[in-house]
């Protein structure tokens, strides 16, 4: 009990009183950001990229119908209206069973999104905050940089304007798992319990973010046990009690996800045989990776906005990561360090032979496709030794290291600005236009580097520069987020009748149809009765693929 007290005092009366302040920040840049989406209630958030959203091929449609069969009193356990027909219980790619979609059954659906999106940007943010504030005991501006760095990244909004509200809802919940294992590992057993609470509400929501999530955690335990483990083979009796409590931990943890998953893992073990993603082949998983040239975008944004291949994390948090190694000895920043470098190289796909190797030895990830997509957790990374980083520069001697290595930060700065100028040039030469992200980087280093030089300079107190920090991270993040989002209305964008469905919903019966032109839209067709046979079904019941084809000739 003596070592539970201090942790739960620091979890709950830290959190909810002394650190009020900046999580109230937070919540107040969130709804800032999401405000104009919030005060329409008939917009929807919609990409700018013009590459539509999923939203419209297969979640309005879904969380409709799943409101309205729970206002008639049913809980829906099977889809008609693409495929054949579909089981929702198991398939961990429709949120079926999520709990927030409950707000579907009072709201009109597209705020209710628009809700959701903005609470699940919060929840990313301040399951940030607490990991680096309370269980690594950063400064508050060092876990907002955090904070910020992860729910604002580039490649959590550019998916979520793109729609895939499965995967970003489901990876907000990824550091609330790494959090509650850092609880367990420092005495608060009930902490590895409320992390496989937060795995479990992660299930519903897209396969790839539980499953990344637990192989992410898994490792994070692992580099833990690691150490008392090779002591205590080494003779060193004493540390079997931590290897011994550190199992009970992962133990607690993994019971409490299966058991409260457990409504919705008994039906996917059940269906796994006859999914259709068994037959992938590795140029199947393959799908989307990383062109290598795009590497560059790690450093400087794109135009081109294509969420899955959106790795920009953010020039500060790349700059602040860069110091993380410098941080106190218990942080584990080599393991946040190497996350984030097997996230960046899994990206590349098969232009590596790590993908291969990956999928070859690693079971069940040879049934996820788009590679890319790790680097949300690659960007979860770079977020938590940001946090490091920022927590250094107001430490006892970190302004005086630097400034012994003043020569290479001096050839760093300038090269880096030089790179960038030429390139910010270049692009004005090629296209006569300027290049909207890339001046805004520009303008950003410039600060920092004024605010990096005061600091150095003695003018700033470390504490200052980190408060600074973060007010350049939202400068730095912020207009290149919004340029991914659009605000477009429902009933003119994707839920337009046509006049082929016009005339099938009005003939009498039960009819389920095929468009090779896409005139039978499956959230319009939803709307009018109208069954469709093809769909966009990320977890493909294998006979339903087979029927199609043969219905079909495709």
């Amino acid at each position: 009990m003596d070592r539970i007290r201090p942790v739960v005092s620091r979890l709950l009366l830290d959190a909810a009183a002394r650190d009020r302040l900046p999580i109230i920040f937070l919540a107040i840049v969130v709804f800032a950001f999401f405000l104009p989406s919030l005060v329409t209630p008939e917009v929807l958030i919609w990409p700018h990229s013009g590459l539509g959203s999923d939203i419209s091929y297969r979640h309005w449609p879904d969380l409709i119908g799943y409101a309205r069969s729970w206002r008639a009193g049913r809980v829906p356990v099977w889809g008609s209206g693409v495929a054949l027909g579909r089981p929702l219980a198991g398939d961990p790619t429709v949120l079926f069973l999520y709990p927030f979609d409950i707000v579907f059954a009072w709201i009109p659906p597209a705020l209710a999104f628009n809700i959701l999106n903005a609470l699940h940007v919060f929840l990313a943010g301040l399951f940030t905050y607490l990991f680096l504030r309370v269980g690594y005991k950063t400064s508050r501006p060092a876990a907002l940089v955090s904070a910020f760095a992860f729910a604002f990244a580039p490649k959590f909004i550019s998916h979520l304007a793109g729609g895939h509200v499965g995967l970003v809802w489901g990876v907000a919940w990824a550091p609330a798992v790494l959090f509650g294992l850092k609880l367990a590992f420092d005495g608060w057993l009930l902490g590895a319990a409320l992390g496989g609470l937060a795995l479990a509400v992660q299930m519903p929501t897209h396969l790839q973010m539980p499953y990344y999530t637990a192989g992410v955690a898994s490792a994070y335990w692992a580099w833990h046990l690691a150490p008392s483990l090779w002591r205590a083979l080494r003779g060193r009796r004493d540390e079997w009690r931590q290897v011994r409590r550190l199992a009970l931990c992962y133990l607690v943890w993994l019971g409490a996800f299966a058991l409260l998953a457990a409504a919705v893992l008994l039906p996917l073990l059940e269906l796994l045989p006859y999914n259709g993603r068994s037959n992938f082949t590795l140029a199947d998983a393959n799908l989307f990776a990383l062109p290598p040239l795009l590497l560059v975008t790690l450093l400087v944004p794109s135009n081109f906005q294509f969420p899955e291949w959106t790795m920009f994390v953010g020039l500060i948090p790349l700059a602040l990561a860069a110091l993380a190694w410098r941080g106190r000895r218990h942080w584990p920043w080599p393991f946040f360090a190497l996350l984030a470098f097997c996230a960046l190289i899994f990206s590349l796909g098969a232009s590596t032979p790590f993908f291969a190797l990956a999928n070859a030895l690693i079971p069940g990830l040879g049934m996820l496709r788009v590679p890319t997509r790790i680097w949300f957790f690659g960007g979860l990374a770079v977020a938590v030794l940001a946090g490091f980083g920022a927590d250094l520069l107001s430490q006892d001697g970190a302004r005086e290291w630097l400034l012994r290595r003043s020569k290479r930060l001096v050839i760093m700065t300038a090269t880096y600005m030089t790179g960038s100028l030429l390139a910010w040039l270049g692009y004005w030469v090629m296209f006569r236009r300027w290049h909207e992200p890339m001046s805004l980087r520009l303008v950003t280093a410039a600060l920092v580097i004024l605010v990096g030089g005061l600091w150095l300079g003695g003018r700033l107190s470390g504490r200052a520069v980190q408060w600074a920090l973060v007010l350049l991270l939202l400068l730095d993040l912020l207009p290149l987020d919004s340029a991914f989002i659009d605000l477009a209305d429902p009933r003119t964008t994707f839920l337009k009748s046509t006049p082929a469905l016009d005339y099938v919903s009005a003939q009498a019966g039960i009819f389920r149809v095929y468009s090779v032109a896409g005139d039978l839209p499956y959230a319009v067709a939803a709307a009018h009765g109208v069954e469709t046979l093809e769909g966009l079904l990320a977890f493909q019941v294998g006979y339903a693929g087979k029927a199609i084809r043969v219905a079909t000739g495709c």
